[in-house]
């Protein structure tokens, strides 16, 4: 009863949008950059605080990137410099958005604007190179890369790590879907929720699934007045059901040679790359502890 209270009381004071028509012309700035000049051997990664504030984990990512790919261009951003490489107002987009993004939300479009626009290679701040990409990634020009989701029931992207060039088709679609999304006329912000909420407003209505998990999985849950932490997974899910798109999605190159936050360390070792966390929960497990050491041990014998 309590969690029903606290549901309709959200509901009721959710705050309002003002009736104001979509702007079409903010989601077309987006693709309206000129990014000569910036190499597609780049690789993007973002920690708002800034690299000299980050945990220990962002900082030892950030190494092994660089260590490990000396013939790429590694660029670290932050809240001081995204400026130089988005061209829309950044912060200010989001005062648009009928959706209510957090960091992690935020990021997703990040990732998305900087590989339609720029290329290159993607990776989360918190994720480890354990071999050079040159020893293993090789996409075409028109390709998209992520490994394949090993687990999930409801996902097919794996977000952390993406690949692909400049204007490539993928990752044009999905921005604009993304931009669509999130900026679409409501009468009400979208609050975002997690995996487990998804599951319980949604599984009886048989809308969990990689074939199903799209537009009417985020229909129906903004009918209810909310987005999914997932949302951009469900829009990736809806992009590559044409199968033109879906030809391109270059995922055979070692789909499962990398190891998510638990697995073993056997598993770790016979990855090319590897996902980790901050939080602290995380970090005091005997897994990372032995991770860290390992990524110590490999920069040590580099030098």
């Amino acid at each position: 009863m309590n969690n029903l209270l606290k549901s309709i009381r959200r509901i009721l004071i959710r705050p309002k949008l003002n009736k104001v028509e979509p702007d079409s012309s903010l989601v077309n700035e987006f693709f309206k950059h000129n990014c000569d000049g910036v190499s597609s051997k780049t690789i993007w990664i973002f920690w708002d605080s800034g690299l000299y504030d980050a945990p220990d984990v962002v900082q030892l990512s950030y190494s092994s990137w660089l260590r490990e790919n000396p013939d790429y261009d590694v660029v670290f951003l932050d809240s001081s410099n995204i400026a130089h490489y988005v061209k829309p107002n950044w912060d200010s987009f989001f005062n648009h958005c009928s959706v209510k993004l957090g960091a992690a939300g935020k990021s997703d479009l990040l990732r998305l604007y900087l590989l339609y626009n720029y290329g290159g290679v993607w990776v989360d701040a918190t994720t480890f190179c354990l071999k050079p990409l040159s020893d293993w990634l090789n996409i075409n020009d028109n390709e998209f890369f992520s490994f394949k989701e090993k687990a999930a029931s409801d996902r097919q992207l794996v977000s952390w790590f993406l690949v692909c060039k400049k204007h490539n088709e993928i990752a044009g679609f999905l921005l604009r879907e993304s931009l669509n999304y999130l900026t679409r006329n409501r009468k009400y912000i979208l609050d975002v929720i997690g995996l487990k909420s998804t599951y319980k407003l949604t599984k009886l209505d048989n809308l969990i699934g990689r074939e199903c998990s799209g537009h009417l999985l985020l229909n129906h849950l903004e009918s209810r007045g909310y987005a999914p932490y997932f949302w951009v997974f469900y829009l990736f899910n809806e992009v590559i059901k044409n199968k033109k798109i879906a030809c391109l999605w270059s995922n055979e190159i070692y789909p499962y040679d990398y190891a998510e936050l638990d697995d073993d360390i056997n598993t770790f070792m016979n990855s090319v790359v590897s996902k980790q966390t901050y939080r602290e929960k995380y970090i005091k497990k005997e897994n990372y502890k032995t991770r860290k050491k390992i990524l110590i041990a490999q920069a040590d014998r580099n030098h």
